[in-house]
Parts: structure tokens; C-alpha cells; sequence
């Protein structure tokens, strides 16, 4: 059995089911943020992360994350999170292992950015 420190484990989760609030992300340690909160509320979103979070190397990646995600809903393409997770890897990642992750978000970028979503 391996230990493992979870305030070092970084994960989020990104859910696109029919939920009333939309599409939203999900940190460790924070409520679940929809997407209408990051294209509308940005500034007070951010605000109210650095207001609730003590751990200042999580707080940097998930505003980072959250920018990254609003630079991609505004340019319709999951580029500037593709470039966050090779930024924010460092030379750990391997682009063939994790191919099919940058297709999901391509998707989900092309489905959350499309004109006829349903609206907020």
C-alpha cells in the first residue's frame, strides 16, 4: 500500500450532463463552478477562490486552470488548455498517451462554445 498525501493530488473533473446550472468543474475543496459563472462572473469567481483557500500553489493552478478554460470559451478552441496542461506538466506528460483527452476537450470546448446551447 502506497501513502498518499492528498493535499498534493491535483485533479478536477469536468461534467457536461443535463444540469440545470450547465456544464461545470469540480476542484478538490471547492464547490462545483459552472461555466456561466467563468464567461459572466469571472472577476468575482476569482475573487471568491482567493477568499476560501488557504493553499496558495492550489489556488494559483486553479485560478490558471480557470483562465485558461475562459480564454478557451472565448476562442472556441481548447488550445490555451491544451497549453496550460504541457505548461503545467512540465515534461511529464507524453501528448500520444494523452491524445484522447485533448480531443474530450475539443469536444466539450466545440459543445460549450455552440450557438444553439441552451442558455443560462
Amino acid at each position: 500500500m502506497i501513502a498518499v498525501d492528498e493535499t498534493k493530488v491535483s485533479q478536477v473533473l469536468i461534467m457536461n450532463g443535463n444540469l440545470p446550472s450547465g456544464p461545470q468543474i469540480v476542484f478538490p475543496f471547492f464547490r462545483p463552478i459552472s461555466l456561466y459563472e467563468i464567461e459572466d462572473d469571472y472577476d468575482n469567481l476569482v475573487k471568491e477562490i482567493k477568499e476560501n483557500h488557504e493553499d496558495e500553489e492550489f489556488l494559483d493552478q486553479m485560478v490558471l486552470f480557470i483562465d485558461a478554460f475562459r480564454v478557451s470559451l472565448k476562442e472556441k478552441s481548447a488550445d490555451p488548455l491544451i497549453h496550460y496542461f504541457l505548461i503545467n506538466a512540465g515534461g511529464s506528460v507524453d501528448v500520444n498517451q494523452i491524445q484522447d483527452v485533448f480531443d474530450a476537450l475539443d469536444n466539450f470546448i466545440e459543445q460549450a462554445t455552440d450557438e444553439n446551447r441552451p442558455m443560462h
